[in-house]
C-alpha cells in the first residue's frame, strides 16, 4: 500500500511540474535565431510526411521559425485528407532520465497545443513522448545533441 502511495504522489508532483511549465512552453523565445525546423525531403502524395520542430537546450520553448512550420502543417491538416497527426517528444542524453522523459513531454504538448489553437482537432491528434530512448543521432549518456532535441510531426 506504502508503494502504491508513492507512486501516486510522484505522478501528481510530475503532472504538476508538466503543467506549470506549459504557459512557458507556449510562448516564442525571443532572439532565437537559429534553425527550428526540418521538413522531410521524401514524402509521396498519399503517403505519411515527416516533420521536425527542434529546440534549444532544457527548452521547451517554440521558436518564431518552428511556429511558421506549424501554421503550415495545421494548413494541411485543415485542407483535408489527414486521418492523424502522430507528434512524438524527444530530447538528447543530456540529464537525467527522468528529467528527460518529462522534458520530451512537454514539448510535445506545446506543438500539439499550437496545432490545437490553430485548429487542428484533437481527436486527430496523437501525442507521445520518448525522453532520450530514440535517439535521432545515437551518442553516449550525457552529451548535447541538438538533432535529438525535436518533436517529430507525422501526418497521414
Amino acid at each position: 500500500m506504502k508503494s502504491k502511495y508513492c507512486v501516486i504522489v510522484c505522478l501528481a508532483l510530475c503532472m504538476a511540474y508538466v503543467l506549470a511549465a506549459m504557459p512557458a512552453a507556449m510562448a516564442a523565445e525571443p532572439g532565437v535565431a537559429t534553425p527550428q525546423l526540418r521538413i522531410s525531403p521524401t514524402t509521396q502524395a498519399s503517403g505519411p510526411r515527416t516533420f521536425m520542430v527542434f529546440f534549444d537546450y532544457d527548452s521547451a520553448l517554440v521558436s518564431t521559425p518552428a511556429r511558421d512550420l506549424l501554421a503550415r502543417i495545421s494548413s494541411l491538416v485543415k485542407e483535408g485528407g489527414v486521418a492523424a497527426v502522430t507528434l512524438t517528444g524527444h530530447t538528447d542524453t543530456a540529464g537525467s532520465r527522468f528529467y528527460n522523459l518529462g522534458l520530451s513531454q512537454r514539448r510535445a504538448l506545446a506543438v500539439s497545443t499550437i496545432l490545437g489553437q490553430r485548429g487542428v482537432p484533437a481527436a486527430v491528434m496523437q501525442v507521445y513522448w520518448r525522453g532520450e530512448f530514440e535517439p535521432l543521432i545515437p551518442t553516449q549518456d550525457d552529451v548535447d545533441e541538438f538533432r535529438n532535441r525535436r518533436v517529430e510531426i507525422v501526418i497521414q
